[in-house]
């Protein structure tokens, strides 16, 4: 039964997903009008399509198998940079396969365990959700938001 549960949460999350990169692209669309019409900067516009590419390669294929063929997703805080685990800036976090997710701290080679995921899916996102959706967060986590 709970494996039924599972499945439909994940479908659920899947089909949210979808009405949101719909949503963005359909921004897009008029954003594009907006260019041509001379009423907003291309460079903006062009950050939005590259911000756009870059949240939905986390969902790829092959994103998927490269953390896959390695255990674990690494990757850097994107919007959240200067959030901080006891004072000292997170550099990297790490997201295992069985859900733990760890942090490399500045000026430390070790990486320390600051909670556990959800389900093993939300290791294939960002940095920055991974640690904002943490289900058991460590004490000391500071997201600077």
């Amino acid at each position: 039964m709970s494996d039924l549960v599972d499945e439909i949460k994940k479908l659920e999350s899947k089909a949210q997903s979808f009405e949101e990169a719909v949503e963005r692209i359909v921004a897009l669309r008029d954003d594009a009008e907006s260019v041509r019409a001379g009423e907003m900067n291309v460079n903006y516009f062009l950050s939005q399509v590259e911000q756009l590419i870059a949240f939905y390669s986390l969902s790829s294929k092959g994103h998927r198998a490269q953390v896959d063929a390695k255990g674990f997703h690494e990757a850097e805080l994107s919007k959240y940079k200067g959030t901080t685990l006891n004072g000292v800036n997170i550099e990297r976090v790490y997201a295992h396969k069985n859900r733990e997710v760890f942090v490399k701290l500045k000026g430390r080679d070790d990486l320390v365990f600051v909670g556990m995921m959800e389900d093993s899916e939300v290791c294939y996102q960002s940095a920055d959700y991974i640690l904002c959706n943490l289900k058991t967060p460590l004490t000391g986590i500071d997201i600077l938001k």
